[in-house]
């Protein structure tokens, strides 16, 4: 048995002794929805909410059981439900489960690509909530397309505390998406240090380090040429490490793979390609120059071929 099943039946053994413990069943609740049960999870949110209301309720626990009762309907994709039920805490919550609950009607928003509604919400969260909600606007925003506006945000998230994972990578899907991949490289740079083994981020910097090796080798510029190369090499390490990170057989992972041995190859014979044309115009220099020929101490004659003025004779 697993640490999720044996939580999950020490949950469920308690439910069963106290079927009146609603802070039991919400726990229980949220294990299920982990577990992905989530039918099963939203039947004993909903219990939980009714065990809130016997006898004498706490408000807070009452809040809690209703956020995650709506948060289960969510996850089971009974959407509207889940938005009655947050609309109500929007309504007659605490201003922390208020912020809570408007936080979770903006990505719902985002989802459905509502422009306006994503403002809206995270608008009124912001008023309530005691921390920034710019790290979660920034990734409503990229989700309804609004790249420029997410970038702000998320610059705002990072300045704010700079040790979460997420608005990184959110600041590095922004600026790629905006063409500025050297902000996008340091963005993600900083995610992959926060969290080396998350697959996500992984595979977000090993694709804007694929495009930067891309645009370089394809500007045919020596020094671009040298370092699309490392960074073609660099993009295959960590596209690597998030296909063995990622729990699935991820196609478009293995097809950047193949597309980041390309670019290495391209690059690879371009600078050869480049060597070969420097060594013809050194060659074709030294033929054009003028030859001295001198006579050395033994007596045998050499050629000396020289830039600007020539060494003064003794």
């Amino acid at each position: 048995m697993g640490q999720g099943d044996a939580a999950l039946a020490a949950l469920t053994e308690a439910v069963r002794l106290r079927p009146d413990d609603a802070r039991g069943a919400t726990n229980a609740a949220i294990v299920l929805s982990e577990m992905g049960q989530r039918a099963a999870a939203v039947h004993v949110a909903q219990h939980a909410v009714a065990s809130s209301l016997c006898g004498r309720p706490s408000a807070p626990l009452l809040e809690v059981a209703r956020y995650n009762y709506g948060r289960a309907l969510l996850e089971a994709t009974q959407v509207e439900a889940a938005l009655a039920v947050f609309a109500q805490l929007e309504a007659d919550g605490s201003p922390t489960t208020r912020a809570a609950a408007w936080t979770t009607t903006g990505y719902v928003a985002a989802r459905k690509g509502q422009k306006e509604g994503v403002e809206v919400a995270y608008a009124a969260a912001a008023r309530l909530s005691a921390r920034s909600v710019d790290g979660d606007l920034g990734a409503a925003r990229l989700l309804v397309g609004d790249a420029p506006g997410a970038l702000a945000a998320l610059r705002r998230a990072v300045d704010d505390d700079p040790s979460r994972v997420e608005p990184w990578n959110n600041v590095g899907v922004a600026a790629a998406r905006l063409g500025d991949l050297a902000t996008a490289a340091y963005a993600l740079s900083r995610a992959t240090q926060l969290a080396p083994r998350d697959a996500t981020c992984c595979a977000n910097y090993g694709t804007v380090l694929l495009r930067a090796a891309a645009d370089g080798a394809l500007s045919r510029d020596p020094t671009r040429v040298d370092a699309a190369r490392a960074q073609a090499q660099q993009a295959r390490a960590y596209l690597e490490e998030a296909a063995n990170l990622s729990s699935r057989g991820d196609a478009p992972l293995l097809d950047l793979l193949r597309a980041a041995d390309s670019v290495q190859r391209a690059a690879i014979a371009l600078q050869q390609q480049q060597q070969h044309q420097q060594q013809q115009q050194h060659q074709q220099q030294q033929q054009a120059m003028p030859r001295h020929q001198h006579k050395s101490k033994s007596g045998s004659s050499y050629h000396l071929s020289f830039h600007g003025r020539p060494p003064q004779q003794k």
